[in-house]
């Protein structure tokens, strides 16, 4: 069943329209922010070092260092549709079309369930993350990887991986790309969950991310926008702390263990 389901996601439309949209985006920060400092860069190589400038790295500069560039903004809020294109919608489709039936005939409910949340996450974390580690190897094959300094970049001593963010950026950028990876793994399997209430597949693609602006709006109304997901995925250093990163782990554990029971116990017949 795994090899089947693994085989409908790379034949899927969705896979390929959600990397080439995350990718375009990559490319678009590339050519309008890196690019321009990398030929700052080329000045200095030329004139020598006795201009005085501090120049900024690719940790400084790649796509999630900061919320401000555009694409990087625009790629924060399609998130959930960009994670849920490529195969969230797969299980509404397969109840609609009957082929549901044909499936718990021949397999478990539990294991078609465990496949598809495994594969609603895995794919979501994919579209994500390949457009983020995209850019940030053009920003690398473009710039110096310097260490971070403290007068372009601020870390606040609460901010979660302060001294990673100094001590080991790599590690520091790897993890906020696998962060978003989560967030759009779990978008994704949102999708998967919505597909019990609702018998309109629109909505199922399209409530993750009503979810995600909802979000986004009630913690700017509230002035606690830092905390709201479209704004600490960023990786920007003034917006990590703990209490994000916990509450996204007990959601997507929550919707995971929904899904997975509502899957079981439901009746397609």
């Amino acid at each position: 069943m795994f090899r089947i389901e693994m085989n409908r996601l790379f034949k899927s439309r969705g896979l390929y329209i959600s990397l080439f949209i995350g990718c375009g985006l990559a490319l678009w920060h590339f050519f309008r922010w890196i690019a321009p400092v990398s030929r700052s860069w080329d000045m200095i190589n030329v004139y020598g070092k006795s201009t005085g400038l501090t120049l900024k790295s690719a940790y400084d500069v790649w796509m999630h260092s900061s919320l401000f560039p555009t694409p990087s903004f625009l790629f924060l809020m399609v998130l959930p549709i960009l994670a849920v294109l490529p195969y969230g919608l797969t299980y509404d489709n397969d109840r609609k079309s009957g082929w549901i039936k044909n499936v718990y005939v021949r397999a478990e409910r539990k294991r078609y369930m465990k496949v598809k949340l495994e594969l609603a996450f895995l794919s979501g974390m994919l579209v994500i993350m390949l457009p983020l580690l995209f850019n940030f190897m053009l920003a690398a094959a473009s710039l110096p990887l310097k260490v971070p300094q403290p007068c372009l970049a601020l870390m606040r001593p609460r901010n979660i991986w302060c001294g990673l963010f100094y001590q080991n950026p790599m590690c520091y950028v790897a993890l906020v790309t696998l962060l978003n990876g989560v967030y759009g793994g779990l978008m994704s399997m949102l999708a998967v969950l919505l597909s019990h209430s609702t018998d309109y597949g629109f909505l199922v693609g399209i409530l993750p991310f009503l979810y995600h602006m909802f979000l986004f709006s009630l913690f700017n109304l509230a002035h606690y926008a830092d905390y709201a997901p479209a704004h600490f995925l960023s990786g920007g250093v003034f917006l990590n702390y703990y209490a994000e990163y916990v509450i996204m782990g007990i959601v997507t554990v929550a919707i995971a263990l929904i899904a997975y029971r509502k899957g079981t116990i439901s009746d397609v017949y």
